[in-house]
Order: structure tokens, then C-alpha cells, then sequence
């Protein structure tokens, strides 16, 4: 694949799906009778976010911030210590400085008296979660539920992703470093797919034809599709990280193979690999040498035998994949059939298990 270096352009999808929150807690007069729920409710959200170090405590009236870490191990005293403090969330909100990326969650009970005053500022961030009569006054523009559930808080903080879909006209992805994508194929070309994953960050080489540039449609649990613009990035080795060499046992039959049976084809190879490896499913290299046959587990679902022209695994065999240059697009090529192993040149070759 080195000659076809030319040939692939890099890019990376950097999404982060966890948000920054900032929990402010209710101690006031009203909210003393509470104690047990807010503060359960409070440690509850933070056991509940994937990144507790995203996640900074304060309470109503005051401008201390605290980190998950030393909430937890210290909530009682923190409560006491702020036990009484007026409803004022201006106060805290100087303190933080939150931006953009921050969650602000108002646990307790009763009325916060400057709420209104940052409607404008905070908007959809701010959610209010009242443990007992609701914390007050409504307003549109934020959320509010009367909870003491640390999960409903959290359903609405943190939005899971549930799909990506990676694509560019004129781009095939062939190398990609999440285990979780598989490339998918259909007749509007070839598209790297995602499914299921609260991390979707990864980086993609893809054939590329042309300059256009990949975008990632990604969406979420909540009904929300966004398209999300890929960087470009700096290559990665595709060809010397092998993700399992074979052991001298598993190598065995290659090379009694070579030396004492039959002539090593295509034919053969695959029979060999999955008596060799049952527990594998991929792409397996398999190479000639003075020495005998050197064998390992390819990295990637995709090997490039030309600019415009790869071999895809799929199960039960290698699927061909070739450049349509009318369409600009990457289309499976079912008449040339390649069975379960292909020829990649210099004595080389690609088995599909």
C-alpha cells in the first residue's frame, strides 16, 4: 500500500458526546428538610455521567466550585457549611464563568429570586430538577422536572449518540482506528458506518478521487441528525501494526503447506487459515519468503490493489470494489468474483475469513 500513499487523503472525526456540567445545589432555608434528597440526587447524576471530571458542584448563593472528586468525598460538610444561603444563582454563575459547552443543572426546592434574570445567558443549558415543590418561576426557555431519579436528569443533559454515517463523493474509506465502524456499501457509494457508540472520534484514510471533502451525519437519541465537518490529520501506519501475528503452531500448516504439499494458491489459502485461526474474521496476509510463508491478521476490513480498485471483506469472502468515473462513485463489482483470496502481487496474499 505504500505506492498508494499518493492516493489516500487522512481526515478525523473529533466529537465529543459528554457534556460539561455544573451542578449548583439548593441549601437554602426552604430546601433544609431536603438534605437527603439533594444531595442523593446530586451524587447520583455524577455516578451517572460516563466523565465524573466533567462535572463541577457549587451551591445557591455562594462562589466556591467544587470538583466531583471533592463533592463526594465532602458533601455532608459542604452542606452545612452553606446551610441557609440566599437563592441567588448570580452568585455562582460569576464564579464559573460557564460557557457554551456547560450544562447547568438547579437541584432543590422553592424559588430561585434572579432565575429570571439569566433566561437570555443560560436558555436551553439551564435545566431546574426540584426534589420536592418546584423550583421556581417557569420559563420556556429552559427545562424542568420534579425528579428525584438521577437517570431522567441525566436522559436530558446528555443526548447518547446512536449512529455516524462518514462519507465524501469520491472517497472509499479503507483504514480507520475505531473498531466500531464498518464500511458500508450501496447505490449511492460507500460510506463508513457507526452504530450504537457514546465515543465516535476516530481517524479515516480514505482512496480518495477528487477533492471533496467527508462529513460525518451524526445522530442522537433524541431525534437529532447534525452533520459534522472531519479534519484533516496526519497519517497513520496501516502496514506494520498488525493486530495479531500467528504463533509458531497456527503458522504451521502454511508452511508444511509450502514445503511438502500442494503449491500455495488461492484455492488453498483460505481452507488453511481457518483451520489455522477458527476465532478469526477479517483479513489475513499471507507472504512468501526463502524462509517459508509469514502470516498475520491484517488491521483493516479494506486493502487498496490499485487507485481505483480494492477488496473489501465480508463474511464468507472478498468483495470487489471499483471507481465508477461517471458517477464519481465507489460501486461493488459483481462480476469480478475474487472468492475467498486474492493475489495482491510479490508473492503476497490477501485470504477473507
Amino acid at each position: 500500500m505504500r505506492a498508494m500513499d499518493r492516493h489516500i487523503r487522512w481526515f478525523s472525526l473529533e466529537l465529543t458526546t459528554i457534556p460539561k456540567v455544573l451542578l449548583v445545589l439548593d441549601a437554602s432555608e426552604s430546601a433544609e428538610e431536603y438534605e437527603e434528597e439533594v444531595l442523593g440526587l446530586a451524587s447520583g447524576i455524577i455516578a451517572a455521567l460516563p466523565h465524573s471530571d466533567a462535572v463541577r458542584a457549587a451551591f445557591l448563593g455562594g462562589t466556591e466550585l467544587f470538583s466531583a472528586e471533592e463533592f463526594s468525598a465532602g458533601k455532608t460538610e459542604l452542606w452545612k457549611k452553606n446551610l441557609g444561603r440566599c437563592s441567588l444563582i448570580n452568585p455562582v454563575l460569576r464564579a464559573a464563568c460557564p460557557t457554551e459547552e456547560h450544562r447547568v443543572v438547579i437541584i432543590g426546592t422553592g424559588t430561585i429570586f434572579d432565575l429570571e434574570d439569566q433566561a437570555e445567558m443560560l436558555g436551553h443549558r439551564l435545566l431546574l430538577a426540584s426534589v420536592g415543590q418546584r423550583l421556581g418561576p417557569d420559563e420556556g426557555s429552559w427545562s424542568s422536572l420534579t425528579t428525584r431519579q438521577a437517570e431522567e436528569v441525566v436522559d436530558q443533559l446528555w443526548s447518547r449518540v446512536t449512529g455516524v454515517t462518514i462519507s465524501g463523493r469520491g472517497l472509499l474509506p479503507i483504514c480507520w482506528d475505531h473498531d466500531g465502524y464498518r464500511l458500508a456499501l450501496g447505490s449511492d457509494g460507500a460510506a463508513l458506518r457507526l452504530e450504537g457508540s457514546a465515543e465516535p472520534s476516530t481517524r479515516v484514510g480514505f482512496l480518495a478521487h477528487g477533492d471533496g471533502p467527508p462529513a460525518a451525519r451524526v445522530a442522537y437519541a433524541d431525534g437529532r441528525e447534525v452533520e459534522v465537518p472531519l479534519k484533516t490529520a496526519r497519517s497513520f501506519d496501516r502496514e506494520l501494526r498488525p493486530v495479531r501475528l500467528f504463533t509458531a503452531e497456527e503458522a504451521h500448516p502454511f508452511y508444511l503447506t509450502a514445503t511438502d504439499g500442494p503449491a500455495c494458491g488461492p484455492a488453498v489459502l483460505p481452507r488453511m487459515c481457518r483451520s489455522a485461526v477458527p476465532d478469526w474474521s477479517g483479513f489475513i496476509l499471507v507472504a512468501e519468503s526463502a524462509e517459508g510463508l509469514a502470516a498475520y491478521a491484517y488491521p483493516w476490513e479494506v486493502i487498496a490493489t490499485g487507485p481505483d480498485r480494492v477488496a473489501a471483506y465480508q463474511p464468507g469472502g472478498v468483495v470487489p470494489i471499483v471507481f465508477d468515473p461517471l458517477s464519481r462513485q465507489w460501486r461493488v463489482h459483481p462480476e469480478q468474483s475474487m472468492g475467498g483470496c486474492l493475489e495482491l502481487g510479490g508473492g503476497v496474499y490477501g485470504v477473507a475469513l
